[in-house]
């Protein structure tokens, strides 16, 4: 350490390294270079499936974390994520398909009473 670090320290200890358990190789490559990435947002994640995006906390189902963190593990030399997949349909999945849905109806109604109008506007002249 050199003195700027040691600075603000009140022992000459060193700080206890926190005890990692190792990690199975790749899955895909059998590598070890795996990096393990964890990361804090509060509650502004953003996550973009088609056209639709999700703007809140991460969802819990979609197997890299979830709430106000984002942790997954990646390795090195192939870039696969590590984890369990197939995913089973998220909360991101179900919400675009209940937009869509919605949008398509809302489309349905206009086209509709555009129909109408025009079918309205046939028998005046």
């Amino acid at each position: 350490m050199t003195d700027k670090t040691m600075a603000g320290k009140t022992s000459g200890k060193p700080e206890e390294e926190k005890k990692v358990q190792p990690q199975p190789p790749c899955f895909k490559c059998g590598s070890n270079r795996l990096f393990h990435i964890w990361t804090q947002a509060d509650d502004h994640h953003v996550v973009r499936f088609k056209q639709y995006e999700h703007c809140d906390y991460l969802p819990e189902d979609m197997g890299i974390g979830g709430g106000s963190h984002s942790q997954f593990t990646y390795c090195g030399d192939c870039g696969q994520i590590q984890g369990k997949w197939p995913l089973v349909e998220t909360q991101v999945e179900k919400e675009e398909k209940i937009e869509r849905e919605l949008h398509e109806q809302q489309q349905a109604k206009l086209e509709k009473a555009k129909a109408t109008e025009t079918a309205g506007d046939s028998r005046v002249h």
